[in-house]
């Protein structure tokens, strides 16, 4: 229990840290334009189990509902979706 305490504040942290950085990088006019064709259900996969680990800790269930649109593809800059999602 407590290495799963430590695991879940030391993620909490870097998501913090990785935040702070992100911001700092666009206020720079540093901000990665990097962009990528994907699928809007390959990105909501990758950041699913880490919204429902913070959802769970806060006592709440995440249910994912998906319909046609999930397989469209989209040309984004996959880190800074992820963070919005994230956040």
């Amino acid at each position: 229990s407590y290495l799963e305490t430590l695991r879940g504040e030391a993620f909490r942290l870097q998501h913090l840290v990785e935040n702070i950085l992100a911001f700092s990088r666009i206020e720079r006019g540093r901000a990665s334009p990097e962009t990528a064709i994907v699928r809007l259900s390959q990105m909501i996969e990758h950041v699913e189990q880490r919204i429902a680990i913070s959802a769970q800790r806060g006592g709440l269930e995440v249910v994912w509902k998906c319909d046609d649109h999930a397989n469209t593809l989209v040309s984004c800059n996959v880190d800074l979706v992820e963070q919005i999602l994230l956040n």
